[in-house]
């Protein structure tokens, strides 16, 4: 290449950088407006380089544009591990939770009108309380238990599923049952055998008891009793002290054996320990129960108290109008 052409190259060259930054100081203080921004598809010059400056750069074609290949779909049935679900399992599921099974032609004739449902069958109008459209919340439960693999007798668990060990299912929680008679009027046998008690102790045993002691029938059992209205506790008063502790707590014995004997009193554990009491040990098992059972016993004896000494107050008032009466 000549001097001349040399000189030619380089004065282009020049020229095309100053035009370049001429164009960058226009474009921006022109903003986002200005064409050079808007044409994107214009490719940039490039810069001068020596092969360029001597002139022995080979210019080579551009190859064409591709378009982007189409990314291939992942099958997630084929990809899935082991532990995903089929989509029979998953139709499964759906219909426990709406505690609605389809049930074929066969399954309908095998029922039968007396027939129940064997391990691993629900029907879609039985479940713990009735129909899915009566008790929305217990055939919710129904599902839940199925899926959890802790149905209680009768139900199956979900298929795929495995049910839980022996031990657990052993300690599981018996469904609350409805209170009989007995259950409903125990409070009020406890407060009649109380006051009961309380007369037979007031009518009976204390005149006995006083005129053993004085030797003398001249004061009135009514009269001795209505005193106690308005004396004070310091002073003696005429109403003769008799064991009615060793009597009320020989009842309270009576009662609670009879409960125990009859199993009439149920233990209904709250909802959170009945959900942790299967996953218990058996030894932390039976203390639980057994405290509670003594909790509702304490109970029981302090409403007893409560109703006696009411008792009290009732047998003071009386005695006090039999005696203004008389």
């Amino acid at each position: 290449m000549s001097s001349a052409a040399a000189r030619e190259a380089r004065r282009k060259a020049i020229l095309s950088r100053g035009t370049d930054r001429l164009s960058k100081l226009t474009s921006s203080a022109r903003g986002e407006d200005n064409p050079v921004y808007a044409n994107i598809d214009t490719p940039m010059q490039k810069a001068s380089t020596t092969e360029t400056f001597v002139g022995e750069e080979s210019i080579m074609p551009t190859p064409p544009a591709r378009a982007s290949p189409v990314p291939v779909l992942n099958n997630p049935a084929t990809d899935s591990g082991p532990s995903a679900w089929s989509t029979e399992q998953q139709q499964e599921f759906m219909r426990a939770l709406m505690a609605a099974p389809e049930l074929t032609g066969a399954t309908l004739d095998s029922r039968g009108p007396g027939a129940r449902p064997t391990a691993g069958q629900v029907y879609p109008d039985e479940g713990f309380g009735g129909g899915a459209g009566d008790d929305p919340m217990a055939a919710m439960l129904n599902a839940l238990s199925q899926f959890s693999g802790q149905a209680p007798p009768g139900l199956g668990s979900m298929p795929g599923m495995p049910p839980m060990t022996m031990g657990q299912s052993a300690q599981a929680i018996p469904i609350a049952t409805p209170p009989t008679l007995f259950s409903k009027l125990r409070p009020l046998l406890h407060l009649l055998a109380s006051w009961i008690l309380l007369a037979f102790s007031a009518l009976v045993t204390e005149p006995k008891a006083y005129a053993a002691y004085s030797h003398s029938r001249s004061s009135g059992s009514w009269e001795r009793w209505a005193e106690l209205g308005w004396r004070s506790a310091k002073e003696p008063f005429g109403v003769h002290p008799v064991p009615f502790f060793w009597a009320f707590s020989t009842l309270q014995l009576v009662l609670h054996s009879a409960q125990i004997f009859m199993k009439s009193n149920s233990i209904q554990p709250p909802t959170l320990l009945a959900l942790a009491l299967p996953h218990l040990p058996p030894i932390v098992h039976s203390i639980v129960m057994n405290t509670l059972t003594y909790i509702q016993m304490g109970g029981m004896l302090l409403d007893d108290l409560a109703g006696l000494v009411v008792g009290v107050g009732v047998l003071v008032w009386l005695a006090g109008w039999v005696a203004d009466g008389q």
